[in-house]
């Protein structure tokens, strides 16, 4: 039941802060230089697929700057208790960190989100309030998600049926950002 009230105060908050309506500049992969990737945990394959995909992105442009945040359903303590092991360079996000509506507090969450970047790209594979709070609240060019019905506030978002894999996810996105904006030769 508790639960059920914080998701209702995050959808209703959420919808206060959404997407700004002004036309924002969709920029491609070649041309981005600061990016912003954002997942919820799921599986340790898919996190190890989150990694591999930032990893690429690195290898494709060497002067990209790649900020990673996860986000795990958990406590500090459970986590800590659990061993899990994240990305050396991820921020984590943990429910501790959350207030009533399931927005983050974390001091570095918010620097996060008041730093300028050309790509914001959310791996989540269903809605996670906490990241779609900072995906409406980042400063960026572009932003690039999952379609979730009633719970969009990215520029761009792909839509892909429930068994689908985060590698196809991935893959739809390389696809559509190689696209955009590219000149006619």
């Amino acid at each position: 039941m508790i639960e059920d009230l914080k998701n209702r105060l995050a959808a209703y908050f959420l919808k206060k802060c959404g997407p700004e309506q002004e036309a924002r500049e969709m920029v491609n992969l070649a041309d981005a230089q600061k990016i912003l990737v954002l997942y919820a945990v799921g599986s340790d394959q898919e996190m190890k697929e989150a990694e591999r995909f930032t990893s690429n992105l690195n290898g494709q442009n060497t002067n990209l700057s790649i900020d990673f945040v996860v986000f795990k359903n958990l406590s500090q303590k459970q986590i800590e208790r659990g061993h899990l092991k994240f990305p050396h360079q991820a921020v984590v996000i943990t429910k501790d960190e959350l207030n009533l509506y399931l927005k983050p507090q974390k001091s570095i969450t918010q620097s996060l989100l008041h730093t300028h970047y050309d790509l914001l790209i959310d791996l989540s594979s269903r809605p996670c309030y906490p990241l779609l709070f900072m995906t409406a609240e980042a400063d960026a060019k572009t932003k690039v998600s999952r379609y979730f019905n009633g719970r969009e506030v990215s520029d761009f978002s792909v839509k892909m049926k429930p068994e689908h894999t985060l590698t196809d996810f991935t893959q739809q996105v390389v696809k559509y950002l190689d696209i955009v904006n590219k000149k006619a030769v």
